[in-house]
């Protein structure tokens, strides 16, 4: 397939082998789930991504990534149902009984405002499961961090929330140790600060 496909809030069966050319893109979330039957393998050339309590699983059968491919995980909020905060995060997740073999990029997106992303997070999040793990994604290495992008409404752009930790296990890629990246605005209130210091220390030592 060379189209997009998205799922959300029903099952999609595919009882057949499939391949996600290199201008396709197929996506789980929202309560979508799209299983595939008993010994068919998935090919990603393109773009497979899961988003919040979306499920892609493979049953039996292998996935395989291109060079070509992007992995892209989506993590939505989870609001309070009282004050209707942002409290946590889910994220999807592609779950396969065969072996997952691994290449092209991981990409992680925040799928509300850049500006509601929960602090002091600590979760940790199993983003792939599979029966074994062959490989790695070439931005997302063993010990190595990732970013985690999300809109910014006031920019009108994309940002880099922070990031996380990759780890890999013989049956799964997990993220963990978040940290997020300092706001611009923080960033630029401790530059002015900085400079403030060091002229302060400056007419200090003039004075001595």
């Amino acid at each position: 397939m060379d189209g997009s496909l998205s799922v959300s809030g029903r099952v999609l069966q595919i009882t057949a082998d499939l391949t996600v050319g290199a201008d396709g893109w197929l996506s789980a979330g929202n309560n979508g789930e799209i299983r595939f039957g008993d010994g068919s393998d998935l090919q990603v050339d393109g773009t497979l991504q899961t988003s919040g309590d979306g499920l892609i699983h493979v049953t039996g059968g292998d996935v395989h990534f291109a060079s070509s491919a992007d992995f892209s995980v989506g993590f939505n909020p989870i609001y309070d149902d009282y004050y209707g905060e942002v409290i946590g995060l889910e994220a999807g997740l592609l779950d396969i009984q065969g072996t997952a073999f691994l290449a092209g990029t991981l990409s992680l997106m925040f799928g509300d405002d850049f500006y509601n992303f929960p602090s002091g997070l600590g979760d940790t999040f199993t983003i792939l499961k599979a029966g074994a793990i062959s490989g790695m994604f070439a931005n997302a290495l063993e010990g190595g961090r990732v970013d985690l992008t999300g809109y910014n409404y006031s920019t009108d752009q994309d940002e880099v929330i922070g990031t996380f930790l990759v780890g890999y296990t013989a049956d799964s890629l997990v993220l963990s140790d978040f940290q997020a990246v300092p706001e611009p605005g923080t960033l630029a209130l401790c530059a002015i600060g900085a400079v403030f210091a060091v002229n302060a220390m400056r007419r200090r030592t003039r004075r001595t």
